[in-house]
């Protein structure tokens, strides 16, 4: 399941560089498609997946992609739905904070990892996906947290795309959920306030059944599979 990403790459820079020059450095490269890592052939796009996480609202962001059959930069995301109980629900906007990288304008991917801080902070404490690692998308080029946030402050527009997280890879198109592997939980880090994980599972399980979603439920605390809907052999047209 994991992949180890190689971390020295160009855009960690030169020692005393400066955040102009390094800018006017990383500006000239082109930035690279996680294929380009893994391969591009099915085996691969199938056994190293990106990973999107649902952050906060998990649930109703969960329930409107199963409508839409699309993962959406934010700006893009409906922001009302009908719900499976006929209850009209609403999503938030969260794009508008400097520490947002993605701006609302793309849907953010991280490969697997055990132990890398964005893994753990970003996926981890969620409801996540497991996307096929040849959807569409480009690696950020990395800055220090304190020079990503100068260069987003100086409003310098810029032709790549700048992220404090390593291995950030983002999607400037809507994702169709054609390419979901697995939904994902971590039983053990799961970390959105005021929400029960157990309740959670339950939930995501119902939503699966309801919107017929029929690729697995995983625990990664667990590793442990919790569930699969069961297809019937009528829908398959046998």
């Amino acid at each position: 399941m994991e992949y180890r990403v190689k971390r020295y790459e160009l855009s960690y820079g030169i020692p005393n560089e400066s955040l102009e020059d390094k800018i006017i450095r990383l500006e000239e490269l082109e930035p690279s498609k996680y294929t380009d890592v893994i391969g591009d052939d099915e085996e691969a796009a199938n056994r190293f997946p990106l990973y999107h996480g649902l952050g906060f609202h998990p649930l109703d962001k969960l329930e409107s992609i199963l409508i839409d059959k699309f993962i959406y930069p934010s700006k893009m995301i409906p922001r009302e739905f009908e719900s499976m109980d006929g209850t009209t629900h609403y999503l938030p906007e969260q794009y508008d904070d400097e520490e947002n990288v993605h701006k609302g304008e793309y849907v953010g991917l991280l490969p697997f990892s055990w132990d890398d801080i964005e893994f753990d902070t970003f996926i981890r404490p969620s409801i996540y996906f497991a996307l096929r690692g040849d959807v569409k998308a480009e690696k950020t080029f990395y800055l220090k947290f304190d020079d990503y946030i100068k260069l987003r402050r100086s409003k310098r527009r810029t032709t790549n795309i700048y992220s404090y997280a390593y291995n950030d890879y983002l999607a400037k198109d809507p994702i169709s959920i054609d390419n979901l592997l697995y939904i994902g939980i971590d039983s053990k880090r799961f970390n959105i306030p005021g929400m029960d994980v157990n309740e959670v599972i339950a939930r995501v399980i119902e939503l699966m059944e309801y919107y017929h979603v029929d690729v697995p439920f995983y625990d990664l605390g667990t590793t442990k599979k919790i569930f699969q809907r069961e297809v019937k052999k009528d829908n398959l047209g046998l």
